[in-house]
């Protein structure tokens, strides 16, 4: 089996935190696309080999999926847990329904040590009793959660239970590493307004959502018949009612569209006309969001606004994977009025701050290009602020200065619950000795992330910070990249000639 080399990274990262022995419940964080199931598939071999495995799903797509991927990319058969299928008390390697395990009955076939390592795909599901029940149970297994989301807040959600992230890449990065592919952005001129559209359970009502979207299905079905009839297009709605007209309206303009539901009997003949081509369009109510991988898909249509970024980056991550011909992803986004309450964009896809977020979210084109325009405003001004630090007489260092050597400490939040306790002596110590102001590091995960970074320098024979400090003083070049010996003779002849 061939990984990636950031696939490599994951297993070994993942690995390591738990044989280490520091902690037993890791998270992943990867966009959709980027190999989670390969991933995690490469780790359960590895484990399997001393300890059994569980992978839990929730849906039977993800269920068939993982049993799939497993033995195409290692060769390993696992038994299913679900409903009539009962897997062999000696099988190494279960892929189970949570449904299913939901039953103490279910559960109790396996002891509680049974497992050595249970794997949640999309984890970010895993805080609910569903899953807590079964995690409870076998409380003494290894626990890794794979998920795409890509919000700080539900991170920190998440880190109500896990306890370390143990592997992260963003969208950003496999995208310009080529293993993603890139993301154009259009805006529509329909207007859509959701001010009235009512909240259940912390997002929109599907059936306000499905009032206030069907008004306009045959204005957006004429847009598209008209600007892009070329696409291989993925349409989300909020209910299968809405879904079914909207590739009604498609069809009347000249589109090759279908609508798919979990109850459609012929399911698998529609998704093979897609994939093939002789249909151009599929519109569905939320079926497709998780465990459907086609990479022909060049073209998103979000008809199911959503205030979750963890959903919409669901959605929007059926169109990234890569294929022969694609040369991008093409988001259609709408004008949407919604009142006091924050949608989730393409915008919401990067992780930004809110006002670059903000500012993103108002402009057309190649996503990660206006994502870099919109940072290197706000980076001029971090900049300003980091020449009149580095020109301070003080003796210690200020987090911020780290930005100096590439280290993003500027909008740094706990996001694990160790994350927010006070550093402690160990890291006080290590960063007093490094310089660093102390009352400046009010929690032990800025102190790791600086620690890190103080390291990785030490390790590469960089200047370190005291020096970096001083030859951004000094108004040398690329400080930051110059080694300690260097910096050093610099250091001296500048202070020596003074």
């Amino acid at each position: 089996m061939h990984l990636r080399p950031y696939q490599n990274y994951a297993v070994a990262h993942t690995y390591g935190a738990f044989v280490s022995g520091e902690c037993s419940k890791v998270l992943i964080v990867i966009p959709t696309g980027g190999g989670k199931t390969i991933i995690f598939s490469r780790l359960a071999q590895i484990i399997a080999r001393n300890k059994r495995v569980l992978i839990l799903a929730h849906r039977e797509e993800l269920i068939q999926q993982a049993v799939d991927k497993l033995f195409k990319s290692t060769g390993l058969r696992a038994s299913i847990e679900k409903a009539d299928d009962f897997a062999p008390l000696d099988a190494q390697i279960v892929v189970a329904s949570v449904q299913t395990l939901q039953r103490a009955a279910r559960r109790e076939r396996f002891a509680p040590g049974h497992f050595g390592l249970i794997i949640v795909d999309e984890a970010h599901h895993c805080l609910a009793n569903s899953y807590q029940g079964t995690l409870n149970y076998f409380e003494h297994a290894w626990v890794l959660g794979v998920t795409a989301t890509p919000d700080r807040t539900d991170k920190k959600g998440l880190g109500e239970y896990f306890e370390h992230i143990a592997y992260e890449v963003t969208l950003k990065e496999l995208v310009l590493d080529g293993y993603l592919s890139p993301i154009r952005v259009q805006r529509l001129p329909v207007k859509i307004d959701l001010a009235a559209v009512r909240t259940v359970a912390g997002d929109y009502s599907a059936d306000d959502l499905g009032e206030a979207v069907k008004t306009h299905l045959a204005t957006i079905a004429e847009m598209l018949a008209r600007d892009f009839a070329d696409k291989k297009t993925l349409v989300f709605l909020p209910l299968c009612r809405i879904s079914e007209e909207f590739a009604s309206q498609c069809r009347m303009f000249g589109i090759k569209a279908e609508h798919v539901e979990g109850g459609s009997p012929d399911r698998a003949e529609i998704l093979a006309r897609f994939t093939s081509g002789q249909t151009t369009l599929l519109s569905n109510a939320m079926l497709l969001t998780e465990g459907y991988d086609e990479p022909t898909v060049d073209c998103i249509v979000c008809l199911r606004p959503t205030k979750s970024r963890s959903l919409y980056a669901q959605i929007i991550g059926r169109g990234t994977r890569l294929h022969a011909g694609k040369t991008h992803l093409l988001i259609l986004d709408f004008l949407w009025l919604t009142g006091k309450h924050k949608l989730a964009k393409p915008a919401s896809l990067l992780g930004l701050k809110e006002e670059e977020e903000a500012k993103l979210a108002t402009m057309d084109g190649d996503l990660l290009g206006n994502a870099e325009a919109v940072q290197r405003d706000a980076q001029e001004a971090l900049e300003e602020k980091l020449k009149k630090l580095a020109n301070r007489k003080a003796k210690t260092i200020d987090p911020l200065e780290f930005e100096l050597v590439g280290v993003k400490v500027a909008d740094y939040e706990p996001v694990m619950k160790w994350e927010e306790k006070p550093p402690t002596k160990p890291q006080t110590e290590t960063l007093e000795k490094a310089g660093v102001d102390l009352e400046a590091v009010p929690n032990a995960g800025l102190a790791s992330k600086l620690i890190s970074a103080i390291v990785d320098r030490r390790e590469k024979s960089l200047a370190t910070m005291k020096q970096v400090k001083l030859l951004t003083r000094f108004k040398v070049q690329d400080a930051a990249n110059i080694s300690f010996v260097d910096a050093g003779e610099i250091i001296t002849k500048r202070l020596g000639t003074r």
